[in-house]
């Protein structure tokens, strides 16, 4: 028999319900399954080692594949890129990511001219149904299946929670009407995304890159997990050399690159750069 709680403003499972979302959780995500496999839970937990909402929500979804404390300046290249593509019909399916963002005031530069919006990031989490998500509210917080309203109601003002302000993708047109906003997003992985992307659109070096991120931050997270720490020397060494690496490539590869490469090449700097927060 499933139990639910009762409140005013919803109906929330519980136990059977929390375990089939952990279930499909595991399903959608091989970085949940390592934390899993390790002995150790994916909901209601903290994992060992330092992380934040976004990166929460994209460790998840395989668009970064360790736990860190990610940048406003790294989950804004990520919604950039082409990993991300806005949802416009909310039409949302499990795994999807709901983006709660702030609508920046104009502001005139030094000539008095006005900056285009500017979009600040306040918090993710993975969409599981309509009452349902994985989030984790706040840095170093609990990681946790909880009611979406909670969410919803902690991070956007009852103002702003409207058919409007809700679903929004179109920044310019809700310039003084919604402050903060929710948008919803579909992600692929960054492994999915790049074998889904042939060399005719990066170029070889790009995904021979793109493939060093992904095995460095797996060798990041095994080390975490198996508190091999005197490993992680070997780790931080690759990682700086991957950093010139990629240096090199962006300066030397500045011809004829599509947008969606720059788009990437941008993303793996603000990963690769960031500062090691674990170690």
């Amino acid at each position: 028999m499933k139990i639910y709680f009762i409140s005013m403003i919803f109906i929330f499972p519980l136990i059977g319900e929390t375990t089939n979302y952990e279930a499909k959780l595991l399903e959608l995500s091989p970085n949940l399954s390592l934390i899993k496999s390790s002995g150790r839970e994916i909901n209601q937990t903290r994992f060992p080692f330092n992380s934040n909402c976004w990166n929460i929500t994209m460790f998840t979804l395989g668009v970064t594949n360790t736990p860190y404390i990610s940048s406003f300046t790294e989950i804004a290249a990520t919604f950039d890129s082409s990993l991300c593509k806005v949802i416009k019909n909310k039409n949302l399916k499990f795994g999807d990511v709901l983006a709660f963002r702030e609508i920046m005031p104009y502001s005139p530069d030094e000539f008095g001219k006005f900056k285009q919006h500017i979009i600040n990031d306040r918090h993710t989490a993975v969409y599981l149904d309509e009452n349902t998500v994985y989030s984790q509210n706040g840095v170093n917080e609990i990681i946790k299946i909880q009611p979406i309203k909670e969410v919803i109601n902690i991070y956007l003002e009852k103002k702003y929670q409207n058919d409007e302000c809700m679903g929004a993708f179109d920044f310019k047109k809700l310039r003084g009407k919604c402050f903060t906003i929710l948008s919803y997003y579909r992600c692929q992985s960054l492994e999915d995304y790049i074998n889904t992307n042939d060399a005719q659109i990066f170029s070889t070096k790009t995904i021979e890159i793109t493939n060093k991120t992904i095995e460095i931050d797996t060798l990041e997270l095994n080390l975490s997990l198996n508190n091999s720490n005197g490993n992680f020397k070997v780790y931080k060494s690759l990682r700086r050399n991957l950093i010139k690496e990629l240096k090199n490539h962006i300066k030397e590869y500045n011809i004829a690159r599509s947008i969606e490469e720059d788009k990437l090449l941008n993303l793996l700097s603000e990963k690769l750069q960031r500062v090691n927060q674990q170690r």
